[in-house]
């Protein structure tokens, strides 16, 4: 199967993966060799999620454009560069038979092949391996590098107002050809307002799958939280390899205590805790970076009080 994006012919390659939001396919440009990502998004037969699925595409839309014209059409160094968006109005035979597995999903939920519409987000392929895969294998990475770039990258986003919901390991990949880190996956994000509540639930405060669960009104001051404090768990699971809590039940960390980083660098360790334990402390543009820079400057080890 083959797409035809801005008078580019991509070939597929094969199919990376995916998940409860959609799949993930490998294409090369059949002239240059470049690779690219396609990530179709699944929706679910359901009025609600119908609407939200059409708001997501124009988030996706939106937010593309910020990024684009904010660089001035070259990519954000740590940032998976958009391309191009996608859109298919119906599931014909033809893709159908293509994409099986993404075909399955429509129809498990509920959805038949010749009614589903389908969008999904064309990004340049990132060489290398997503953070998760270095702490399953008990790698140490540098630490330093990666908080110089990911506080970079989210005070960028936050100061436009662009909010990503899914910060994670496996969505920050290191690019071994280039050596930084690029955060990856927009599917779920959003710009100045957001839909629904949406993320991996490890990675979501407590405070804000309280009100989750008491459906409570969420501002977006809290999805920064949310970006802030799943950076702050990446980190700590980069830096000791475990979670900061012992989860023992899906909605999260509920009345289980803090185990504070415990790496061999102190100032790596009061980062972490920081991010994890104050979040809501880091909602104005620049003071990720802000912090990150007067700790390394200043090296001294702060006392916290866990709970």
């Amino acid at each position: 199967m083959e797409v035809i994006v801005k008078n580019k012919k991509l070939v597929f390659v094969k199919t990376l993966g995916g998940g409860g939001y959609g799949q993930s396919y490998l294409y090369q440009d059949a002239i240059s060799g470049k690779k690219y990502v396609i990530k179709f998004f699944i929706p679910y037969n359901s009025k609600a999620s119908r609407e939200s699925f059409k708001e997501e595409y124009k988030n996706l839309t939106t937010i593309s454009n910020i990024l684009n014209e904010t660089v001035g059409k070259r990519c954000h160094p740590y940032l998976q560069c958009f391309v191009s968006i996608i859109y298919i109005k119906t599931i014909d035979k033809n893709y159908a038979f293509f994409y099986k597995d993404l075909y399955k999903k429509a129809i498990e939920n509920g959805l038949s092949a010749i009614k589903t519409d389908l969008y999904g987000i064309i990004t340049l392929y990132v060489p290398g391996e997503d953070s998760f895969y270095y702490v399953t294998r008990g790698h140490n990475l540098d630490m330093y590098k990666f908080f110089d770039e990911m506080t970079n990258v989210l005070d960028f986003l936050h100061s436009r107002e662009i909010v990503h919901r899914d910060i994670k390991p496996s969505n920050i990949i290191f690019n071994n050809e280039k050596n930084y880190y690029t955060l990856i996956d927009f599917g779920i994000s959003c710009q100045s307002k957001c839909s629904f509540i949406s993320g991996t639930t490890r990675f979501i405060p407590e405070s804000i799958e309280i009100k989750k669960l008491l459906h409570q009104k969420i501002y977006f001051k809290d999805y920064i939280i949310q970006d802030i404090y799943g950076l702050g768990v990446t980190a700590y699971l980069l830096a000791n390899h475990r979670y900061p809590y012992n989860y023992t039940f899906i909605e999260g960390a509920t009345n289980n205590p803090y185990y504070p980083s415990n790496s061999d660098d102190p100032i790596i360790n009061n980062m972490i805790d920081e991010l994890i334990l104050h979040p809501e402390t880091f909602l104005y543009p620049n003071n990720l970076t802000s912090l990150w820079d007067s700790l390394k400057k200043l090296g001294i080890q702060k006392e916290f009080a866990y709970s």
